[in-house]
């Protein structure tokens, strides 16, 4: 909807839009936006593994819809054009973006429910919001069938970092790579993964409230309690399936409030008494 509102009001297409508003004014050149036009920067392939354990296949992303493209799933760019258009927002925007925009996109907008950990807890206006060590972080991680990337910016250290993963998720990298580098490059340490509390059972109270399930039109997830824990199912379907993510049976404990925690430290929250399942997007309650 945002793609199409751009393209309406500078009267050409969005990627258009991306290419003269953007890209240019930025000196960015490793900019694409089809697998044919990445062909020409020698770009990496996406892989993802056949079945729960298989090998690793390559994927295209030809088949993914152009509609959802000012979304992030079919431009491409160079880890370095990332840097370049991190380093703008840092500069307040500059050739641009006005001081005020760049302001409103760094401002908390959206609380993220749950939010915990190295998580963000935090949106601005398309970016996503952490603080680490008490210093503003932001950036946005996303990914597709095969390829991943992950790019943070803390401006108070004018650090800006981008990677690009040809494969799927992109967790593991930011433990051992981003991580490591944040604290070694500005002295900024990520905030410790929560851990619940171990209880006898006494004070738990009535997770039987968040059964049922929980849809979104990437998983389903089925709630079913076990004494003050929660046993989450979450099967793939739609675009989560096309990229290889297998359905998954974990044991979820209480954290604090209405949120709950594995022992790998992934959270759900639930919003409005069980009317929502958040984990990451919000699912709605359709049992």
């Amino acid at each position: 909807m945002l793609g199409a509102l751009v393209a309406r009001l500078r009267g050409v297409s969005w990627e258009r839009v991306v290419r003269g508003w953007l890209a240019r004014p930025l000196g960015a050149r490793h900019v694409a936006f089809s697998d044919e036009e990445a062909r020409a920067f020698a770009t990496a392939t996406g892989h993802l593994p056949i079945g729960a354990d298989g090998p690793l296949a390559t994927v295209s992303g030809e088949d993914l819809p152009r509609s959802n493209a000012p979304a992030g799933s079919i431009m491409r760019a160079a880890p370095r054009e990332l840097v370049r258009f991190g380093r703008m927002l840092c500069t307040g925007g500059t050739p641009v973006l006005p001081p005020a925009a760049v302001a409103e996109m760094r401002s908390p907008q959206v609380t993220v429910p749950g939010a915990v950990g190295r998580t963000g807890n935090q949106w601005g206006l398309g970016l996503e919001l952490w603080t680490w060590s008490g210093a503003p972080m932001f950036g946005h991680d996303g990914d597709v069938p095969g390829e991943s990337t992950v790019w943070r910016i803390l401006p108070d250290h004018d650090f800006v970092v981008a990677m690009s993963i040809n494969t799927n998720p992109a967790g593991g990298m930011v433990e051992d790579f981003i991580v490591p580098l944040v604290r070694d490059v500005t002295g900024v340490h990520a905030p410790p993964w929560p851990v619940p509390s171990p209880h006898d059972g006494s004070d738990a109270g009535d997770s039987s409230r968040f059964a049922g399930r929980y849809a979104t039109p990437l998983y389903d997830f089925e709630v079913t309690p076990d004494g003050a824990d929660l046993i989450v199912t979450r099967t793939p379907k739609g675009l989560a399936a096309a990229m290889g993510r297998a359905p998954s049976t974990d044991r979820y404990a209480p954290l604090t409030g209405d949120t709950f925690i594995t022992a790998d430290h992934d959270t759900v929250t639930f919003i409005d008494d069980g009317r929502y399942l958040h984990a990451g997007r919000a699912a709605p309650r359709i049992t």
